[in-house]
């Protein structure tokens, strides 16, 4: 059946492989011419992709011829068999060495790619490893810059605070000394001439007979000097009081130097009299000046008492003034000279700051800061000679 169905059918291969299985059915059954005729016909066919095929037809007929005593054909055709299969082995086997080569070469790509794989995962791990560490890096370094700005913030506001609190020891110290200056003055000064007015009081209370007419007028002059004495101090006090506070500044004004300084000379005329002080005003009448009226009128009136302390019995006393770019305040009185090198000396020691004197040139030169002027004493021949220079 099969070889009938391969007779009739178009297809090479089905009509070689029917015959082939009809030859060796054939050769089965010792019918060997009948089988090699068959073959035969099969070699007519190419056998190009089919060496199998045609090595085992090769066989058969060997066989065939074997069972037919043909030994020289038998021997002819398995020599080609054992070429054939020669051939199919070494195929076979450079296929299989082929095969083993691709296996191989397929591991070592796989084995490759693999690697490749593994090393793209560290690579990976380790720009995560790398990016993890920068980003502990960075806020490292940022928790370090906050904290660098916190301690100096923190050490500035201490800074701050410490000059504050330095500034207000030193205000507090400026201010416990002032206060000891203060009770000393009044302790000194003060003290005496109520005394004094206490005493001539007492006196007169107690026996205001055993007193004439001219003791009683000598007392009462008494108890007029040391009354104005000790009204001059409590103002000279208070006026120092105030120039050691911050909110006492000077209020200039613009006003006539004559007429704001007579009242001054005025209220020291009685004292000028008890002196016999020929007391000379030499102002001009015309002169104008910008400044706190207060202040110079403080000033003028403590350098006045100082030159009448300082003149003799009989003694003179000339006021001038002068104004050109500057306005030059004049005072010159005569007896023992006085120098700026004294008035300097005076304001740098602390024993006389805590006395009347000491007090009114201090406060001459405190007044006179405040006011932008300066203080200058000079000796002369007979005398000395004080000036006030305005700006």
């Amino acid at each position: 059946m099969a070889y009938k169905y391969g007779k009739k059918t178009d297809e090479i291969d089905v009509q070689v492989n029917s015959n082939t299985l009809y030859a060796d059915l054939l050769y089965q059954h010792g019918d060997f011419s009948k089988a090699l005729s068959i073959l035969r016909d099969n070699l007519k066919t190419d056998f190009e992709f089919d060496k199998l095929a045609l090595a085992n037809t090769y066989l058969t007929m060997s066989n065939c011829f074997e069972g037919l005593k043909q030994w020289d054909s038998a021997y002819t055709y398995f020599k080609k068999y054992s070429t054939g299969s020669e051939s199919l082995l070494q195929e076979a086997a450079n296929k299989n060495i082929a095969d083993a080569e691709a296996v191989y070469q397929n591991r070592q790509k796989n084995l490759l790619i693999s690697t490749k794989n593994i090393e793209l995962k560290n690579a990976a791990k380790q720009k995560l490893y790398l990016f993890i560490a920068l980003s502990l890096v960075l806020l490292i370094a940022l928790l370090l810059f906050f904290i660098y700005r916190n301690k100096r913030n923190t050490a500035k506001i201490l800074d701050e605070k410490n000059k504050t609190l330095a500034t207000l020891n030193s205000d507090l110290h400026q201010a416990n000394q002032t206060k000891a200056k203060l009770f000393s003055i009044i302790g000194h000064d003060l003290r005496s001439p109520i005394n004094q007015v206490h005493q001539f009081l007492k006196l007169q209370q107690l026996n205001p007979n055993a007193l004439s007419e001219q003791d009683k007028a000598k007392l009462n002059q008494k108890i007029q000097t040391a009354t104005g004495s000790l009204l001059e101090t409590m103002e000279d006090l208070l006026l120092w009081s105030k120039t050691q506070m911050n909110e006492f500044t000077a209020k200039p004004q613009t006003f006539n130097l004559y007429e704001t300084l007579l009242p001054v000379q005025h209220l020291a005329q009685l004292n000028i009299d008890a002196h016999n002080i020929q007391l000379q005003n030499q102002i001009p009448q015309n002169i104008l000046v910008n400044t706190d009226v207060q202040f110079l009128q403080t000033i003028y009136r403590n350098l006045l008492q100082n030159a009448i302390k300082a003149t003799p019995q009989g003694g003179q006393i000339m006021v001038s003034a002068q104004q050109n770019e500057q306005t030059l305040l004049t005072i010159f009185n005569t007896g023992e000279a006085f120098t700026q090198q004294q008035f300097e000396a005076y304001l740098n020691t602390e024993a006389n700051s805590q006395s009347l004197h000491g007090l009114g040139l201090r406060l001459v030169q405190e007044l006179a800061e405040k006011i932008n002027a300066k203080v200058v004493f000079a000796a002369k021949e007979n005398g000395t000679e004080v000036t006030v220079v305005l700006g």
